[in-house]
C-alpha cells in the first residue's frame, strides 16, 4: 500500500513539475477530503482490545492570514474492535474543527502544524478528542494538492451516559504509516 501511494505521488509530481504553481494564500478557500487508517492495541488490566479504524473526513478551510487557516468538517469512522477473538463493528459520525499554520504557504510544498478538537456521539456515549497533527501539502496543479498528516498527539475522553468516563492519551510513532491520514485538497483562489 505504501509503495503504491508513493508511486502515484511520484508520477503526479513528475507529470506536473513544469507547471507554474502557487500555493495557498489569505482569502483562499480549500475543500479537502481525507482518508485515514489506524490499527492499534489497547490493554486495560488483563483485557487486550485490537482496534482497526477507517475514516473519511470532508472539510473546508478558510485562510484568514497568509499562514493561518481555520477549518471545520465532518467525519465518518468505521471502527472494528476485537476482544478475545470476538469482533464488533460500528460506524460513527462526528465533527472536526481547528486551526492550521503553514510554514511556507505560497510554495508548492508546504509543511504545517494543525491542532483541533473532534467529537462523535454513538448511542449513549460522548467522545471528545483534542489532536495535534503535523503534515504537508504538495501542489500538483495550481488548485490541487496531495497531502498527509500524522495524528502525532491525541487526548480522547469517552463518557458513557450511565458510567464512568475514560481518558486516553496517545503519542503515535512517526514510523507507523497506518497513523497517517492522506488528503486531497482543491483550493478556490481569491481574486486579487
Amino acid at each position: 500500500m505504501k509503495k503504491i501511494i508513493l508511486s502515484i505521488f511520484a508520477l503526479a509530481t513528475l507529470a506536473v513539475n513544469a507547471q507554474e504553481v502557487s500555493g495557498i494564500a489569505k482569502g483562499n478557500v480549500a475543500l479537502t477530503a481525507g482518508l485515514g487508517f489506524d490499527n492499534y492495541t489497547k490493554t486495560a488490566g488483563l483485557v487486550t482490545t485490537k482496534h482497526t479504524d477507517i475514516s473519511f473526513s470532508p472539510a473546508v478551510m478558510y485562510m484568514i492570514q497568509n499562514n493561518w487557516g481555520i477549518r471545520g468538517g465532518f467525519s465518518y469512522l468505521n471502527q472494528k474492535t476485537e476482544v478475545a477473538g470476538v469482533s464488533a463493528s460500528n460506524s460513527l459520525f462526528g465533527f472536526d474543527a481547528g486551526a492550521r499554520y503553514f510554514f511556507t504557504p505560497a510554495n508548492r510544498l508546504s509543511f504545517y502544524l494543525d491542532g483541533g478538537i473532534s467529537g462523535n456521539f454513538p448511542t449513549g456515549v460522548t467522545n471528545i478528542g483534542v489532536n495535534f497533527n503535523p503534515g504537508f501539502h504538495y501542489f500538483i496543479h495550481n488548485n490541487w494538492s496531495l497531502g498527509a498528516n500524522l495524528n502525532l498527539l491525541s487526548l480522547n475522553v469517552s463518557a458513557p451516559t450511565g458510567g464512568d468516563a475514560t481518558t486516553q492519551f496517545r503519542v503515535n510513532p512517526i514510523t507507523n504509516i497506518t497513523d497517517f491520514k492522506f488528503t486531497l485538497m482543491y483550493v478556490i483562489k481569491s481574486k486579487k
